[in-house]
C-alpha cells in the first residue's frame, strides 16, 4: 500500500511527541524488562491502513516476527 505523505508526516510528529513524552521512559523500561520484545516492521502502513485485508497482513507479519524471536 502506498503511504500518504500527510499521514507519514503525522506519524513522524506523533513519534517525536512520544520521544519527548514522560511515558517514553516507562515504555523503554518495560521493553528492557520483557523476556521477548516483538516489533514487526509495519512502516508500509499508516493510520488509514486498518481495513480487513491489511489487518490480516499485519497479523501475518507480526506472527512471522514472533516466530523469528522464538526460534
Amino acid at each position: 500500500m502506498k503511504k500518504n505523505n500527510y499521514f507519514g508526516e503525522a506519524t513522524e510528529l506523533v513519534t517525536e511527541y512520544y520521544k519527548s513524552h514522560p511515558d517514553a521512559e516507562k515504555y523503554d523500561s518495560n521493553v528492557q524488562k520483557s523476556d521477548i520484545y516483538i516489533h514487526p516492521v509495519l512502516n508500509q502502513y499508516d493510520a488509514l491502513s486498518f481495513g480487513k485485508g491489511n489487518c490480516e497482513d499485519m497479523i501475518e507479519i507480526g506472527e512471522r516476527a514472533a516466530s523469528a524471536k522464538i526460534k
